[in-house]
């Protein structure tokens, strides 16, 4: 995204404006990873331009003194924009997948908030505001020590948690108005499309508000699988609907360059896999059995026990040569593994 706006040089001015000092090298040394994080900011900075989208979209500089004359704000991002970051950072539902339900952040009144984490867990951030405040909070080793596996989330999100609670306990803290301009719609969250009337009914859904000028277009039959209902991605998210790291499985499929669905096959175990049993585990060590695409596959082996935990599956190991099969829609697939023995 950043690279079809501008890339790093766009960002490093944005940041600039918004009076973040350190970034001082040309833009193609920090590259398109400068909006992930992989420049040096400095707390109070870096605090104060997330004021910045805490006011939606008003620049002001910061100051330690509190008589000292408080210049205007000044406008550098578009309001509606901030109001949908606001709302991105404050949504508990999202969090969910990565931080768990019942993270730090949280709370019983509304908090957007973000979270980093530096390479090696030499420290952590975690940034929230309300309309009221702007919170920064550095967690780490004053001597530059990595931590033991301390994220933003555990490190510096729980003393983010105990100010704002505190704030709030002597303040009620708000939240933003909607724009009124908005409108509300039911989008398909696997495709950014609006469900519409004549589209198969929707495997999922989320409401969202959007400007009336910029609505996605409609869904229609030719976005899903027509025997399974699973929402169809372009060539560009093969790789990631294959991989594990495909969080909505079976939800999805993709079509290649040649506009055919993606191939069911086996991905774990590979065939020809050699694993060899760990003495100091349990007997009963298991392997997990992942097939893409994910959905109605039926596992087989005539010399390894499988059991299924929801829609998990996993082979109890033993030694010996084993062949796994898969079977999906008429399609049969098979893999060779050998366990040895400790």
């Amino acid at each position: 995204m950043l690279k079809d706006i501008g890339g790093a040089e766009a960002l490093q001015t944005l940041l600039q404006t918004l009076g973040i000092r350190t970034l001082t090298e040309k833009p193609e040394h920090y590259g398109l990873g400068l909006t992930i994080g992989n420049a040096p900011v400095r707390l109070l900075e870096l605090t104060n331009a997330y004021a910045a989208l805490a006011r939606l979209g008003e620049y002001r500089p910061w100051s330690l003194l509190a008589n000292k004359p408080i210049p205007d704000n000044v406008r550098m991002i578009e309001r509606d924009a901030c109001w949908w970051l606001a709302d991105i950072l404050s949504d508990n539902q999202a969090r969910v997948l990565t931080f768990g339900s019942r993270s730090p952040l949280r709370m019983p009144f509304k908090v957007a908030a973000k979270t980093g984490t530096s390479t090696s867990y030499r420290d952590n951030w975690t940034l929230g505001y309300t309309p009221e405040f702007t919170v920064g909070v550095w967690a780490g080793n004053f001597e530059g020590q990595p931590m033991d596996d301390v994220s933003g989330v555990t490190g510096a999100a729980p003393i983010l948690r105990d100010v704002l609670y505190w704030l709030n306990d002597r303040k009620p803290l708000t939240w933003y108005e909607r724009p009124p301009h908005l409108v509300r719609v039911t989008v398909d969250p696997r495709n950014g499309k609006v469900i519409g009337a004549q589209s198969p009914a929707a495997r999922m859904s989320r409401e969202e508000w959007l400007q009336p000028s910029r609505l996605p277009r409609p869904t229609t039959g030719a976005d899903y699988e027509p025997r399974t209902g699973r929402a169809l991605l372009s060539p560009a998210y093969a790789d990631w609907v294959k991989s594990n790291d495909n969080w909505l499985s079976s939800l999805v499929t993709c079509v290649d360059d040649t506009n055919r669905l993606v191939a069911f096959r086996i991905t774990q175990p590979t065939d020809g896999l050699i694993i060899r049993l760990d003495p100091d585990l349990p007997k009963a060590q298991q392997f997990v059995l992942q097939a893409v695409p994910s959905d109605e596959v039926v596992w087989q082996c005539d010399t390894l026990k499988i059991q299924r935990t929801g829609s998990q599956a996993t082979a109890l190991l033993k030694p010996g040569a084993h062949v796994i099969y898969a079977s999906r829609l008429g399609e049969r697939k098979r893999v060779r593994i050998t366990v040895n023995a400790p």
